[in-house]
């Protein structure tokens, strides 16, 4: 049995102690994790959700996984956090093992949003910290208060909170899924069969309108996409317009993958999609083959260590991205078109194929790499990227015969 003790003392002599240890192996060899509340000789289970898989424990009942270890430590150092508080209450009481149990329950019971999603976004890896930063920072201005009990957070206050930004649709649909992503991480964390000390989720009755922006304002024209292609530029104006370009035929392909893609074999680029890797089966997985038209834009940018050599120009891709965006203004501009940004060859792509070449929603979907695109019975399917392919080159086709009408108009 592992062990992590972690003491609360009285003038230096042990008060109580916290450790963990495995339950009993179900049929599959899987164990659950108890954190071991000790005390005068007596000892007391707190259950947890935290499952150890049989590959996850070594011989000698040692938990192998980094992050299943990291995530009983996690709960351990809440438990003592709450110990610590009780401390003051401990130095003139001769207490039990029970009145210590009771009031580590009670103390969950009142646990803070605020601090808990500061301690998420401490411990993160998420590439979108930044934008629940600025939750936060939101949240925080609509209720003029940096504590925010869980127990307050009900259907009314989420409802009152969606007021709050309903001139801002787009925050409404990304702020509330945060809120609603960290309100679930702590039942997932807390929430046990036995304890409760999160209440019921405000979402289990309140719906998140999702947020669709207008597609129109962001697809560009096909005589603006003629002009795009056409124009020529120098330094990051026309290093701008190069990766529209490439992003466009590459069927949308977002800049933090044009940044960090690093397999490019017999004309074939493969990659994980960055946005949705982490919420798909797959790891949004995808193949295409490179049209023609690019492959001397994959020439004029080739890199040594991954596809393009835009990392050596740029620290990381948020910069990359910005900058994109900043050339790609100054292209509209100079072309006197209406601003468009890098996101939009996506949307133009996706217009095209479907609008001017009939191709069907799912294998636009596919092509997309959306989130949702895998389901469970795609499991058992192999993967096969032809029909995506097979659409790219039909939108390839039509803008070299626009291109060609262009000219002769």
């Amino acid at each position: 049995m592992q062990k992590l003790q972690k003491n609360c003392r009285k003038n230096n002599t042990l008060m109580a102690t916290l450790n963990f240890e495995l339950g009993k192996a179900k049929q599959d060899g899987s164990h659950k994790v108890a954190i071991i509340l000790s005390h005068k000789g007596k000892r007391k289970r707190l259950p947890t959700n935290i499952l150890v898989d049989a590959k996850d424990i070594s011989r000698n009942g040692n938990i192998t996984s980094r992050r299943i270890q990291k995530a009983v430590d996690d709960l351990i150092n809440v438990y003592r956090d709450r110990l610590y508080e009780l401390e003051v209450d401990l130095l003139d009481k001769d207490v039990d093992i029970d009145w210590i149990f009771q009031r580590l329950q009670k103390k969950a019971a009142n646990m803070d949003f605020f601090s808990f999603a500061s301690s998420w976004i401490e411990n993160s890896n998420s590439k979108s910290l930044k934008n629940y930063k600025t939750m936060l920072n939101s949240l925080r201005r609509y209720t003029k208060s940096n504590v925010l009990p869980f127990s307050s957070m009900d259907v009314n206050f989420i409802e009152g909170y969606n007021r709050f930004l309903r001139d801002t649709p787009r925050a409404q649909s990304l702020y509330l899924g945060e809120i609603r992503h960290l309100y679930n991480e702590a039942i997932r964390l807390y929430n046990n069969e036995y304890e409760r000390p999160i209440p019921l989720s405000p979402f289990t009755y309140f719906k998140i309108a999702k947020h669709v922006p207008k597609t129109k304002d962001r697809v560009v024209s096909e005589e603006d996409l003629i002009k795009i292609f056409r124009f020529e530029g120098v330094n990051r104006i026309g290093l701008a317009r190069d990766c529209y370009i490439l992003s466009f035929f590459l069927i949308g392909m977002n800049s933090v993958d044009l940044y960090a893609c690093t397999s490019y074999k017999k004309g074939v680029l493969s990659y994980e999609r960055a946005k949705t890797k982490d919420r798909r089966i797959d790891n949004a997985y995808i193949e295409i083959e490179v049209p023609d038209i690019i492959k001397p834009l994959f020439r004029k940018y080739k890199g040594k260590s991954r596809v393009f050599d835009f990392y050596t120009r740029y620290t990381n891709e948020g910069g990359f991205n910005k900058h994109l965006n900043a050339g790609l203004k100054i292209v509209a501009k100079k072309l006197g078109i209406p601003p468009f940004d890098f996101y939009s060859a996506r949307h133009t792509w996706a217009s095209i194929a479907r609008n001017k070449l009939g191709i069907d929603k799912y294998t636009i979907h596919e092509a997309l790499n959306h989130v949702s695109d895998i389901d469970i019975t795609d499991i058992y399917i192999q993967r096969d990227f032809t029909n995506i392919n097979r659409a790219n080159k039909k939108v390839v086709d039509y803008f070299l015969k626009l291109l060609q009408e262009y000219k002769e108009g």
